[in-house]
């Protein structure tokens, strides 16, 4: 990947070796003066459509917003009065796909332990079948305010 002004900064370089079968998401993580580096992950066969479930993969990838708590709750749940589903995540970490009933849940994005500190909410309205990878981001231009891509894995 290059720099979209000069084409010349290689902005990643990635070498790697995949098995046959296998399947990646390859993210372009941090800024160009830090500089950005790949940071690539697995997608398990086992995160296929399952109609009786939605399956979701969290993915901090915002570095001006350091670590983070995240809460997934019902809409309109006030996160001061629950635990994070995730507490104190680290930038680059992510979650795995993990299960949940289809329903409607709002993903909350806080400093560590400042729960009333929102930097970040939004509603994803989960289908039974539905596979998602959710990357929480910098704006555009880098910092904040943080805000998700969604990309759809359902297979």
């Amino acid at each position: 990947m290059v720099d979209s002004a000069t084409q010349s900064l290689t902005a990643i370089d990635l070498d790697t070796t995949l098995d046959a079968g296998s399947r990646v998401t390859v993210l372009a993580v941090n800024t160009l003066a830090a500089p950005l580096e790949p940071l690539v992950l697995a997608n398990d066969n086992l995160s296929r459509s399952v109609a009786t479930e939605a399956r979701v993969r969290i993915v901090h990838a915002s570095p001006a917003a350091g670590p983070v708590d995240v809460y997934v709750a019902a809409p309109g749940t006030d996160v001061t009065g629950i635990s994070p589903a995730l507490a104190n995540v680290p930038f680059k970490a992510e979650t795995g796909f993990i299960a949940l009933v289809p329903a409607s849940y709002e993903v909350t994005i806080t400093p560590p332990g400042q729960p009333n500190v929102v930097a970040f909410q939004e509603t994803l309205d989960l289908a039974g079948g539905n596979v998602f990878t959710v990357i929480a981001r910098d704006a555009p231009g880098g910092g904040a305010p943080v805000g998700i891509n969604l990309i759809d894995e359902t297979i």
